[in-house]
């Protein structure tokens, strides 16, 4: 008979093997390798998916666009400036109604206007703007409107300036002030229109040097030579020859309404406008329009009188 013993078979089975002290130490020392080399697997892939998220943020960070500043020595205090990367960039202002004109005014009066508004009105404007400012477009007209367009960093500026132009006495007032914000960049577009003042003719016959006896030059080329021969000696460039649009008796002289186009640099303009007011030359703005063209140049569209005695 044949006995198989189940209980000899079950604890043999349940007996534990026991491992070498040497092959616990290898495996320990493989998982302890093991783990490191997968801690370090994950820092690696930590800092891969944390370096998107950084240049992703980076992508984010609003474009910042800023006037560029160029010292340029003048005779007065003029805008660094002409900024020229925002060309077309007129938006709505409403439109006003003035209390006053120059209608009131003599002849005389109304003349030496006309010789002193644009560079009395450009000094305000420059002693006025402030840092981070700039220029894009200027409008000013004899019959006493001046729009200004340009960029400034923060709208705080550009509040400061035209309460500094308002205190000016050739503002009558300047309170349409718009502005408007470009996505991507950090600053603002700002638009500011107004009205300028008459009264400082009041004054001007003391402060200038203007005398109703005044020398006039024969004929109106002769005035016309006089007034390019300055502008071309400031760097100024007429681009185009001058254009007659009319001629009409004034007082006991004649006068004759010019068309100019002008390409120059900010400054070269004022020093021309400057220079036509302060040396005596017969010749008067109607209004002018100037506005950059890029690379730091401007093109300014001038309507003028030149008078002569014939």
């Amino acid at each position: 008979m044949i006995r198989i013993n189940l209980l000899k078979d079950l604890n043999v089975k349940s007996k534990k093997k026991k491992l070498p002290v040497k092959r616990i130490l290898a495996a320990a020392g493989i998982l302890i390798v093991l783990g490191i080399a997968v801690m370090a697997g994950l820092s690696m892939l930590n800092r891969e998916e944390a370096a998107p998220e950084e240049e992703t943020a980076l992508i984010r960070l609003p474009k910042k666009i800023l006037p560029k500043l160029h010292k340029v020595e003048t005779p007065f205090d003029v805008v660094e400036d002409i900024v020229d990367d925002i060309h077309g960039g007129r938006f709505r202002v409403n439109g006003l109604t003035r209390l006053g004109s120059p209608s009131h005014l003599s002849p005389n009066e109304k003349k030496l206007f006309e010789r002193l508004f644009v560079r009395n009105t450009f000094l305000a404007f420059n002693s006025a703007i402030k840092a981070g400012m700039g220029f894009n477009t200027i409008t000013l007209d004899a019959e006493g409107s001046f729009f200004v367009f340009g960029v400034t960093q923060d709208e705080a500026s550009a509040m400061a300036f035209q309460k500094d132009i308002s205190g000016s006495n050739m503002i009558a007032s300047a309170e349409e002030l718009s502005f408007e914000s470009k996505f991507g960049e950090s600053r603002h577009h700002f638009a500011l229109k107004g009205f300028l003042n008459f009264s400082f003719v009041e004054t001007a016959y003391e402060d200038d040097t203007w005398t109703l006896d005044e020398q006039y030059k024969s004929t109106g080329e002769q005035v016309l030579f006089d007034v390019m021969r300055i502008g071309e000696s400031q760097g100024i460039r007429f681009k185009s020859k001058p254009e007659n649009i009319k001629e009409e008796p004034f007082l006991s002289v004649k006068r004759r309404l010019m068309r100019m186009q002008i390409e120059s640099t900010y400054p070269g303009l004022m020093r021309w406008i400057t220079d036509v007011a302060e040396s005596g030359v017969q010749m008067g703005f109607t209004k002018i329009n100037l506005t950059s063209v890029g690379k730091g140049r401007i093109l300014a569209v001038a309507e003028v009188w030149l008078y002569s005695q014939n």
